[in-house]
């Protein structure tokens, strides 16, 4: 039997479920405005916890972006993507998908990404690890609605322009790039608030160098803006940040702000027995500890276009 070509490399690497051990997720919306929906990228990323955990997987990462997968070149420009394949070849691990139409809604560029790299497809909706012909049907299927969504969308706003509705106007793009400008600065003041939490659990690392925050940064996970891990270049201006974050932390706290911490057992000492015109004998409430309590957000990626209806599938 001829064996497709390019398809074995990547057939001898499907392992079975039962020797499944180590996994990396990918989860991925069109959108921002779609992360609101039932394809939210938290939803998705809890399919994966929740798959992994029941079959007992470590679960390494998971990636996102916020992109349209339909495109030709859709996976040179998801940086998310990108990540997760780098860490799931350097683990030896599976990639993870909550369905296969998360990962491309492109046959063509499905295939050619198939061709290039052997890592190995699990499906949270299937609940298998797929080979490369179950991973091209169901990838199919989505782009056949994806197209029909679009054919349908074409028409429902040639519809409206007939009608006498403008689209696309001035005040929509600017609209947009309001909101995409509002979530940057939203996802780097989270980003600040991480790195200064770090610095106030542990003081030693306010003496280390950028190389060296960067790098703690990097192993526990908390990626730039971009998805991508921290140098000793890009953490410079969201140190400094944090920095100043913490001191007012540090020094402005609010009754409200503050945790309940157990206090330290007080030692017991002997004392001379009171004098019998004593009524009781006084004591002496410890001053409680306090510290701040930070809650660290998501991060999330947000990418608007100039146009408002690009990217919408």
């Amino acid at each position: 039997m001829q064996k497709p070509p390019n398809g074995n490399i990547y057939k001898r690497r499907r392992p079975s479920m039962s020797t499944l051990t180590k996994a990396v997720g990918y989860i991925r919306v069109s959108t921002e405005k779609q992360n609101d929906g039932d394809h939210a990228l938290e939803r998705q990323a809890e399919e994966i916890r929740k798959w992994c955990a029941t079959r007992r997987i470590s679960l390494l990462a998971i990636f996102d972006d916020t992109s349209s997968a339909t495109h030709d070149l859709s996976a040179e420009r998801r940086p998310g993507l990108r990540d997760a394949l780098a860490s799931a070849t350097r683990e030896n691990a599976c990639l993870i998908v909550p369905e296969p139409t998360r990962l491309f809604r492109n046959a063509a560029a499905a295939g050619n990404w198939l061709d290039k790299h052997s890592v190995p497809v699990g499906s949270v909706y299937h609940d298998a690890v797929l080979d490369r012909q179950q991973i091209l049907t169901a990838v199919e299927s989505g782009e056949a609605f994806a197209q029909a969504t679009r054919d349908g969308t074409a028409k429902a706003l040639a519809e409206k322009r007939n009608s006498g509705v403008k689209l696309g106007s001035k005040t929509d793009r600017s609209a947009a790039n309001a909101a995409s400008a509002k979530a940057r600065a939203i996802k780097s003041d989270n980003l600040v608030d991480e790195i200064a939490s770090i610095l106030l659990q542990n003081p030693a690392y306010r003496g280390l160098n950028n190389e060296g925050l960067a790098a703690i940064l990097n192993s526990r996970g908390i990626l730039t803006g971009a998805n991508n891990p921290w140098t000793r270049d890009t953490i410079k201006r969201h140190r400094v940040r944090a920095k100043k974050r913490l001191l007012e932390w540090e020094t402005d706290v609010e009754d409200d702000d503050v945790s309940v911490v157990e206090l330290p057992k007080q030692t017991v000492t002997s004392e001379p027995a009171p004098s019998p015109i004593a009524t009781s004998p006084q004591t002496h409430a410890p001053t409680p500890d306090t510290t701040p309590v930070v809650e660290q957000e998501d991060d999330e990626d947000a990418e608007m276009k100039k146009n408002p209806f690009f990217g919408m599938f």
